[in-house]
């Protein structure tokens, strides 16, 4: 029975992510996601990205086997999320907040920290 809990998990926390090369450049990039605690406090999140500073290099390096390209790139982004979610027992929940985000991408990860400090919450308790 544990390892059907862990499967489920694993499976359910896969991230997936795709990117439209042909798209025009943009400086604003838009997000949805699933938000909440599993199936059990049901949630969604919207949200946008504008990119205030982006830096891009990239570095070959000569190997037995050829020229390898490795490419970097940083930014730093001003976000604003929205967002509402459930818990069906005890309360419903909308929130907005807005912050900064750096963001470190190389070849084979990407990294990002958020810093979010502007933000309103507001809880709806069942009569």
């Amino acid at each position: 029975m544990k390892q059907i809990y862990t499967t489920i998990i694993l499976l359910i926390s896969l991230q997936i992510s795709a990117q439209d090369t042909t798209q025009i450049k943009s400086d604003i990039y838009y997000n949805a996601s699933y938000f909440g605690n599993m199936l059990f406090n049901p949630g969604i999140k919207i949200g946008a990205e504008k990119v205030l500073f982006s830096h891009e290099k990239i570095k070959t390096k000569n190997t037995r086997k050829g020229e390898k390209i490795i490419p970097k790139k940083n930014q730093i982004l001003l976000n604003a999320s929205t967002g509402f979610y459930t818990d069906p027992k005890s309360y419903s929940a909308i929130f907005l907040n807005a912050g900064f985000v750096f963001r470190k991408t190389k070849k084979k990860f990407s990294k990002t920290i958020e810093f979010n400090p502007i933000g309103i919450y507001r809880s709806f308790l069942p009569e």
